[in-house]
């Protein structure tokens, strides 16, 4: 994917405003009116400073008065018509400040976007992979902790590796994920609870997007025997049953 801004055409740079004359006579070489091309190409600042140089509001703009002038039986595309058909003061404010919104926008994104990837260019992990160091050394204001003499990184420690045994909370269950039961099985059978295979909680799950998750939940404590209907988990799979399992 690439990201492509299309910008409207500013009137104070002279090859911009060249192209916006050559997208206005496109537009008017296409009206299927009687049109004097020259005399209107003529007027380009007029018709540049209404649709604040973004062709699309003049395309709209000139599409709008050609419907008008046709369903009055009018042949000929005038300026006066056009007029007509023109924006008001207040929506050409609006537009204008949503784009010039936009603009701000776009040119920040970008000079942020550049300044993340030179940081990430100058701060080479020891590996030889080019990541930032710390994840605080982009800040949005634009200054970096690092500029401003403040430490990057963190502190020399050996990382854990493999399957880790929990100890900070030896409540929880081991179990929990998503459970190997077909969603539409799960719903046709109007069951909802199920029974954990390790410590046998009672949970109700609920379908999301097709997927039945069974949460992490703390292990049982009581020893009470469930006798409601329920999912279990059998040697040939998942299956209701009720009562007492056997």
């Amino acid at each position: 994917m690439r990201d492509h801004h299309f910008p409207r055409y500013h009137l104070d740079n002279q090859k911009e405003c060249e192209e916006f004359v050559g997208a206005l006579q496109s537009l008017l070489e296409s009206v299927p009116l009687t049109v004097d091309v020259p005399a209107l190409l003529s007027h380009w600042r007029w018709f540049g400073e209404w649709s604040m140089g973004c062709v699309g509001v003049l395309g709209d703009w000139i599409v709008e008065t050609v419907d008008a002038l046709w369903s009055e039986d009018k042949m000929v595309l005038t300026v006066e018509a056009l007029t007509d058909y023109a924006l008001q003061p207040d929506q050409r404010a609006r537009l204008e400040m949503e784009a010039r919104t936009g603009e701000h926008r776009v040119a920040r994104a970008k000079a942020q976007s550049e300044r993340q990837l030179q940081q990430f260019l100058e701060t080479p992990a020891p590996d030889g992979k080019l990541i930032p160091a710390n994840p605080d050394v982009f800040s949005t204001d634009g200054k970096d902790r690092a500029r401003r003499g403040g430490r990057i990184g963190r502190a020399a420690q050996r990382d854990p590796v493999g399957d880790q045994i929990p100890t900070t909370n030896v409540s929880k269950c081991s179990f929990s994920g998503v459970l190997e039961i077909l969603s539409q099985r799960f719903q046709e059978r109007g069951i909802e609870r199920v029974e954990c295979p390790a410590c046998h909680a009672l949970r109700q799950i609920t379908p999301r997007n097709g997927v039945l998750r069974f949460p992490s939940h703390d292990k049982r404590k009581t020893r009470t025997a469930q006798t409601e209907p329920r999912w279990v988990q059998g040697e040939t799979g998942w299956e209701v049953i009720s009562g007492t399992k056997p």
